[in-house]
Order: C-alpha cells, then sequence, then structure tokens
C-alpha cells in the first residue's frame, strides 16, 4: 500500500496533470478532483485532505457511513461523494453520513423520491448527479441517452431538496484508451439534449467523466469532474470473501 509521503506526490501529479489538460482543453477551463477513496484507509484520506483536497468519493455506503463519522471533527471541511450502486434499503443511511456532498448515481424517480423526502427530514438540499450508461452495457449502472434529461427534468421540477448537478457515466473498458472516447462524445451530447429541452446553458451542470485511466481525455472531452483513485491511492485493495 502507498504511504502518506507517496499519496501527496501522487495528488499533486494529479492536479498538474488536470491543470494542463485543461490549459489544452477547448471545451472545459476548469475541473474539479474527486479523490476515490474506496477500500482506502483513514490515514491516506487525511494525507490528501493535509495538501488540499476536499472532495473524496466513496463506492459503499458502510466505508461512507464509517469513514464520515470518523473524519468529520478532523476534516471538518471535507465533502462526501457517493458514487456506488444506489440501493432504496440505503438512502437513509446515505444521507445521515456527515458532510455528505453529493450522490452521482441517481438512476430512477423513485430514487429521486426518495432523497428527496429524506433532505426534507433534514432541511437541507443534496446535490445530485444522474448517472447515464453512455456504453449500453447490461453490467453497468445508468439510464439510456434518451431517458437521462428526462430525469434530470423531474428533479428539478418535482425534487426541491434536490439539486440537479450534471450527468455522470461510468466508461467502458475497451473505450478508455480511444481517443477520442465515444462514452465522453455521448454524455457531452446528453448535457446538450438536456439544454434544449430545459432551456437552459450546457455549460451550467457539470460533465462526472473520467476516472485514472482517462482523465485527461475526459477533460479535452468536456469534463467538469474526474473520479481518480489508483492514480493516487495505489491499486484497489479488494475485500476478502
Amino acid at each position: 500500500m502507498a504511504s502518506s509521503v507517496v499519496v501527496q506526490d501522487n495528488i499533486k501529479v494529479v492536479l498538474d496533470l488536470i491543470r494542463d489538460a485543461c490549459a489544452k482543453s477547448q471545451l472545459s477551463k476548469r475541473c474539479s478532483l474527486v479523490a476515490v477513496s474506496k477500500t482506502k484507509p483513514i490515514d491516506l484520506i487525511t494525507a490528501c485532505y493535509d495538501v488540499g483536497q476536499r472532495h473524496f468519493g466513496e463506492n459503499y455506503v458502510q466505508e461512507l457511513e464509517e469513514k464520515s463519522l470518523a473524519l468529520k471533527d478532523i476534516c471538518p471541511e471535507i465533502k462526501w461523494h457517493y458514487i456506488g450502486k444506489v440501493q432504496s434499503n440505503k438512502i437513509g443511511k446515505i444521507c445521515a453520513s456527515p458532510s455528505l456532498f453529493c450522490v452521482e448515481t441517481i438512476e430512477s424517480q423513485k430514487h429521486c423520491d426518495m432523497f428527496n423526502k429524506e433532505m426534507e427530514k433534514r432541511q437541507s438540499v443534496l446535490d445530485v448527479f444522474v448517472q447515464v450508461n453512455t456504453s449500453q452495457e447490461d453490467q453497468k449502472g445508468g439510464l439510456s441517452l434518451d431517458n437521462a434529461p428526462d430525469l434530470a427534468l423531474y428533479i428539478t421540477n418535482n425534487c426541491p431538496n434536490l439539486h440537479f448537478n450534471g450527468f455522470m457515466t461510468i466508461g467502458s473498458f475497451d473505450n478508455s484508451h480511444i481517443v477520442p472516447n465515444p462514452d465522453f462524445d455521448r454524455l457531452y451530447q446528453v448535457r446538450e439534449a438536456w439544454a434544449k429541452r430545459a432551456s437552459r446553458s450546457p455549460e451550467e451542470v457539470q460533465l462526472s467523466m473520467g476516472m485514472s485511466d482517462d482523465f485527461e481525455t475526459a477533460i479535452a472531452q468536456g469534463s467538469t469532474s474526474v473520479r481518480v483513485g489508483s492514480k493516487i491511492f495505489g491499486p484497489r485493495i479488494y475485500k476478502a470473501t
């Protein structure tokens, strides 16, 4: 496992690469970093926090719960993104996590209504992304290209305790080394379609796309938020079964 010093060096390298990619991009001049800390220990998260990183992503509800509670006082400015599959029976636990900032994997009206109800109880507003299955792979979560804008409009019109923040995709592995990446083109077009239906500017909302292997390509194609894990923390640690 990478040490705290190595992780701090890695995140600085990633941020430099993001800045360089934004400088070259015709479509995205600013891009935020979500450090994906799933399966990683708290000391590596605090190491990133100590050098200025604030946004962290978790895939598992139990880890989100445990880490957010452990770090709420140590890292008071931390912002948690839930980026795992949403299950109805876990929505209350997600919303109860301290410093929850965003849920990036919304894909149904049912879950929108449930998140909205939970946030109404807390008298708060939660940022959400609509997940889009740009690769049309059966094992991937997310809505079709045609249905994603409709759910975004549903959130805006029916969920006052949710703030529609943009669209998110997990591209296919096969496309991760293709330039330009067709998954990123498709998500960009989904945002364009939403903007026409909503009579809004596309740039008003975010595009969360790009991970460790392809975030520079994603920025070139319009990403405004990248989710980077292994390039910062090292290879994923798989849970024993």
